[in-house]
C-alpha cells in the first residue's frame, strides 16, 4: 500500500478542542496556513474515545490519539508526565502506522509531544519543528531550588531533555522575546536554528461590534489551575470587593473558565454570594463574551517566568476593542501598546481598584478618550498581531514552504 504524503502535522499534548492558549496559537496557526493554501493537520490527546480516530474541529483535520483515561484521574506531578510522553510516543507511532500517511513537517507543540515528534520525523525521514520551548530548567530552579535532591535531580533531567530536543530539532519556533534570549543565551551554538513568532488573533473572529453604549460589563477568562490564573482571578474579586466597598455597585463580571472544579471553596461562596458576578466554563467560543463585555481586566502578578508568549487573552480582548485594564505582567510580550492610546496601564492591581472605580463611576466608557482607546486596540492587532500578518514570518523555519504543492 502506498504512503499518501501530506505537508504539515502538528502534535499537541492538550485535548482539541480545549480552553487555553496552546490549542489557540495551533490552532490559529493551522488555519491560516490553510486559508495560504498549504495543508495542516492536528494530533492530540483524547481521553473519551475508545480508539484513536480522525475529527473535523474548526474544519481542521484533527488525529484524536485515544489515552489511558487515567491520565486524567491520577494526576501525580512528573511522573504522570513523564507516563504520558512513553504512552503518547507509542500510540502516536501506531496510529499514523496504521493511517499510512506521512508529513514533510512535523511541528511539536512545546516539549512534551517532542519524543512522538522526534520518532515520526526519523521514520518519515522529514523535517522537526520544536514550536513554545518552556523554560522548564529556569522554572524547576526558582520553584524547588537547586539544593535539594529533587530538585537536583529534576534540573539534571530537564536540561539534557532540553539540549537533546535543541539538538535534534531542525528549527525551533519561540513565542516570547524572553524564551527566545533565554535559549539563545544558553544554548548558543544552536542559535542559527531559532525564530521569533510571536502569538497572534483571528481578527476575523474576534472582531469589534457596533455597540456604543455601555452598562459597566467586566469580563475575566483564564484557565484554571495554573497558580498565575488562579492568582489573577483572586485579584479580579478583591477588585470587585473594592467596589463593593465603596458602594459601587453599578457593574456587572463575567468570569468564562475552562473548568470550576479547581476552584478553591472560598472563592466559588464568595463568587456566589455576589449577585453581580457570573461564572461560566468551558464555553463554545469567547467572541460573543468578549463582545458584550466594557471592561477587560488582567490584574496579573510578577512571575510569569514560563512565559508562552503575548498573551493571548490579551490579545483577543484588544482584537475586539475592548477597554483593556491591565498590570505590566498582564500584556506581556505585546509590543506598542501604549498607555492612554490603546489600554490602560495599571502598575499594580491596587492602582488598578483606584482608576476602575474612577472610570466607572464616571462613565468614561462613552467618552472621546475611550473611543480612541478602543480604536487603537483594534487598530494594533490589525497591523501587527493578526495571524495573516504575523504568518509571514513562519515561511522563514518551513524554508522551502512556498514552493510546496498547494492545497485544492
Amino acid at each position: 500500500m502506498s504512503i499518501n504524503e501530506q505537508t504539515i502535522l502538528i502534535l499537541s499534548y492538550e485535548e482539541i478542542p480545549s480552553f487555553i492558549g496552546l490549542t489557540t496559537r495551533i490552532i490559529n496557526i493551522a488555519k491560516a496556513l490553510n486559508e495560504k493554501g498549504i495543508a495542516v493537520e492536528l494530533a492530540a490527546p483524547n481521553y473519551r474515545k475508545g480508539k484513536s480516530g480522525i475529527d473535523i474541529i474548526n474544519d481542521l483535520k484533527v488525529h484524536q490519539i485515544s489515552m489511558p483515561k487515567f491520565f486524567r484521574k491520577y494526576q501525580i506531578p512528573i511522573l504522570t508526565r513523564i507516563a504520558f510522553v512513553i504512552f503518547y510516543t507509542f500510540f502516536v507511532i501506531t496510529h499514523f502506522f496504521k493511517q499510512r500517511i506521512k508529513f514533510r513537517y512535523v511541528q511539536s507543540e512545546q516539549i512534551y509531544p517532542f519524543w512522538a515528534s522526534y520518532c515520526l520525523s526519523k521514520i518519515w525521514n522529514t523535517t522537526l519543528i520544536l514550536d513554545d520551548p518552556a523554560m522548564l530548567e529556569f522554572f524547576v530552579e526558582d520553584k524547588l531550588g537547586g539544593k535539594t535532591l529533587t530538585g537536583k535531580t529534576l534540573k539534571v533531567l530537564i536540561s539534557a531533555f532540553e539540549r537533546f530536543s535543541m539538538k535534534n530539532a531542525d528549527y525551533i519556533v519561540c513565542s516570547s522575546k524572553r524564551s527566545l534570549d533565554y535559549f539563545m543565551k544558553k544554548l548558543n551554538h544552536f542559535r542559527d536554528k531559532f525564530v521569533y513568532l510571536p502569538n497572534g488573533v483571528d481578527e476575523k473572529e474576534f472582531c469589534c461590534t457596533d455597540r456604543t453604549e455601555s452598562k459597566n460589563r467586566l469580563f475575566f477568562n483564564c484557565s484554571l489551575p495554573y497558580y498565575q490564573n488562579m492568582a489573577a482571578l483572586k485579584n479580579v474579586l478583591l477588585i470587585t470587593g473594592f467596589l463593593d466597598q465603596h458602594e459601587f455597585r453599578e457593574y456587572s463580571l463575567e468570569i468564562v473558565v475552562n473548568n470550576i472544579a479547581p476552584l478553591p471553596e472560598d472563592m466559588k461562596e464568595e463568587i456566589e454570594s455576589n449577585p453581580r458576578i457570573f461564572i461560566r466554563s468551558a464555553v463554545p467560543s469567547l467572541v460573543p463574551h468578549l463582545q458584550e463585555a466594557d471592561v477587560v481586566l488582567f490584574p496579573y502578578e510578577t512571575g510569569h517566568y514560563t512565559t508562552a508568549g503575548s498573551r493571548l487573552k490579551a490579545l483577543e480582548a484588544l482584537s475586539c476593542g475592548k477597554i483593556v485594564f491591565s498590570t505590566p505582567e498582564g500584556v506581556d510580550g505585546i509590543d506598542s501598546l501604549v498607555h492612554g492610546k490603546n489600554f490602560i496601564l495599571c502598575q499594580n492591581v491596587e492602582t488598578m481598584m483606584v482608576e476602575l472605580l474612577r472610570f466607572l463611576s464616571e462613565g468614561e466608557y462613552c467618552s472621546n478618550t475611550s473611543k480612541d482607546i478602543r480604536t487603537g486596540a483594534r487598530k494594533l492587532i490589525t497591523e501587527k498581531y493578526a495571524w495573516s500578518k504575523l504568518l509571514e514570518k513562519y515561511d522563514i523555519p518551513l524554508l522551502s514552504l512556498k514552493a510546496l504543492p498547494k492545497t485544492k
